[in-house]
């Protein structure tokens, strides 16, 4: 599995996993950037160590993943380590440029 990382800037940065359905919103890239890697590692192996293998993914809304075209511009980031395993990560630049929102 490669994750996968839908980004925005409009005042302030926001990093959407797509994998996860996790958001993370900061002042600067490196800050959000940071908050977000913390927050699915924290999670997956939270779920990892409580034996919920099967049901860690969870993906976010379909209209988030639609925003990933060949047009849009990606780049491959350093890797996360998610409990043993080393994961790729991709960033993909959300084209319409405005700020993510959780959800839920």
């Amino acid at each position: 599995m490669m994750l996968t990382f839908l980004e925005s800037k409009n005042g302030h940065h926001a990093v959407h996993s797509l994998d996860f359905d996790i958001v993370s919103v900061a002042d600067s890239e490196d800050e959000a950037w940071s908050k977000l890697r913390l927050a699915v590692k924290t999670y997956v192996e939270f779920g990892l160590s409580n034996g919920w293998k099967d049901q860690i993914v969870f993906p976010a809304p379909k209209e988030f993943w639609d925003k990933i075209t060949p047009d849009v511009s990606t780049r491959i980031l350093e890797p996360i380590t998610l409990g043993d395993t080393e994961k790729k990560v991709i960033a993909v630049h959300d084209p319409a440029d405005r700020s993510l929102r959780a959800t839920g």
